[in-house]
């Protein structure tokens, strides 16, 4: 049983990763959420990086920087990490932005907890597959990773201009490299409603119930993956299909005993 005189806390907006969620009571620490502004949800402006790890370093507080999409920004800014890496532990991935079956993730961590990291590695998942390792180190060194993020970077342009055409854009919220939309639901709508109406018509989405930290009140919103389509022209119908939902009415469905 965790100490009762240890709190351990970690915090994060609002809305974060369900994968998260799942692994607070796993390792019992508790999650924290806390409002943010547009800044706080796309890309984080150097002003905010900056005063992130001024809060950080005056309190000591240990920063997580998930950056597995950040390859996929064209125009990047500092890492946190390269801000304050006395205190920042940084996760990249190859699977979100390279092949989602090239598992394979990499951890900068501050110079005083790299032991601890790798005792963490070898205590859960051991090593990553040397045949993975070898795969991304090649794709790295001889540019065919780099091509492949930007095949990936131009289909999804393209498909979230496709989102914007056929979704009301002022309901949408996004990142020109983000592989996800963000819909705001009107009313009557709510989260939970939309997303079962919309997967009885044949569309899976994510409510933002998914992905909210506590019992707060939540925005009413919905996550778009632009990527499962395997075509455009399947993304298409799906989106015309949650276009012609937001347009209709929460409509009671039957259960299953």
């Amino acid at each position: 049983m965790r100490s009762p005189h240890l709190v351990r806390s970690s915090i994060s907006h609002q809305f974060t990763y369900y994968g998260l969620k799942a692994l607070a009571p796993v390792f019992q620490f508790e999650i924290v959420g806390i409002p943010s502004d547009r800044d706080g949800l796309l890309t984080m402006s150097i002003e905010r990086r900056m005063a992130l790890v001024d809060i950080a370093r005056r309190h000591g507080v240990a920063i997580i920087e998930d950056d597995v999409y950040g390859p996929l920004v064209s125009q990047r800014l500092p890492t946190i990490a390269s801000l304050c890496p006395e205190l920042t532990f940084h996760i990249a991935a190859t699977s979100k932005v390279l092949a989602p079956g090239l598992r394979l993730g990499y951890l900068l961590s501050p110079p005083d907890n790299s032991a601890l990291c790798a005792e963490a590695v070898r205590t859960t998942a051991w090593m990553p597959a040397p045949m993975s390792m070898l795969i991304a180190s090649i794709w790295i060194e001889d540019g065919t990773a780099q091509h492949i993020m930007d095949a990936q970077l131009t289909e999804i342009r393209a498909r979230q201009d496709l989102a914007r055409e056929l979704l009301p854009q002022e309901l949408l919220q996004t990142d020109p490299a983000c592989m996800f939309v963000w819909l705001k639901l009107p009313a009557p709508w709510r989260a939970d409603d939309f997303a079962a109406n919309a997967k009885a018509r044949g569309v899976v989405v994510m409510p933002s119930s998914a992905f909210a930290v506590d019992r707060s009140e939540i925005e009413h919103g919905v996550r778009i993956n632009l990527a499962c389509a395997s075509s455009r022209e399947q993304l298409v119908s799906g989106l015309r299909l949650l276009a012609s939902t937001l347009k209709d009415r929460p409509r009671a469905l039957f259960g299953q005993i």
